[in-house]
Parts: structure tokens; C-alpha cells; sequence
């Protein structure tokens, strides 16, 4: 396998990787203790009873309005990360068929 090959598999193995870890985060849910006057939970409860939404929801969209240019942040992967990575993909052929084992360990 070239090293031009491998640099293209773990650079979009980093770019799958981004992108799984934000879809795995709003899965896993955080929950905050927010703290209101009077007043400003009024007006949140009639804007978000005027747009027909739970006021949650809208606390949700206006956080996601306010966020939504940021940049998610990245890490770099370590270098024994990346030989590891290269190191499976050169023994890829060597896997086994998943459902095919766990059949053979049921008969």
C-alpha cells in the first residue's frame, strides 16, 4: 500500500471521525439548571408558546443559532495512533467475516 494511500485513508478516516463523535454528542444528552427572573421566563414562555414549541426547545434553537459557525474542535491523532491505523489496514485482508464466525461458533 502507498503512503500517498495510506495519508488519504487516515485523513478521511480523521474526517469520518469528526463527524461521528458530533453525531455521537447529540446523542448523549447533557441536561443544565438554568436560573430565570420572573420576567424573563415570561417572555421565553410566550415566544416560545407564540412559535407553538416547548421553551426548552426554543433555549435549544437559539444556543444552536449562536453556534452554528463555530468550528467543532479537532484533535490531531497521535503518531502510534496513525501506525496503528496503518498497520490494520495493511492486515485488512486478513479479517474475518463477522457473521460467518459467530455462525460457525453456534453449530
Amino acid at each position: 500500500m502507498s503512503e500517498s494511500l495510506v495519508g488519504r485513508i487516515l485523513d478521511n478516516y480523521c474526517t469520518f471521525y469528526v463527524y461521528y463523535m458530533y453525531y455521537m454528542s447529540t446523542l448523549q444528552q447533557t441536561s443544565y439548571r438554568l436560573n430565570l427572573s420572573q420576567q424573563l421566563s415570561d417572555l421565553l414562555d410566550a415566544k416560545a408558546q407564540r412559535l407553538g414549541i416547548p421553551a426548552t426547545l426554543y433555549i435549544k434553537h437559539l444556543i444552536i443559532n449562536d453556534v452554528k459557525d463555530e468550528e467543532y474542535p479537532t484533535f490531531a491523532m497521535s503518531k502510534k495512533t496513525k501506525e496503528e491505523i496503518a498497520n490494520a489496514l495493511q492486515h485488512i485482508n486478513d479479517a474475518v467475516d463477522a457473521d460467518v464466525f459467530f455462525q460457525q461458533d453456534e453449530s
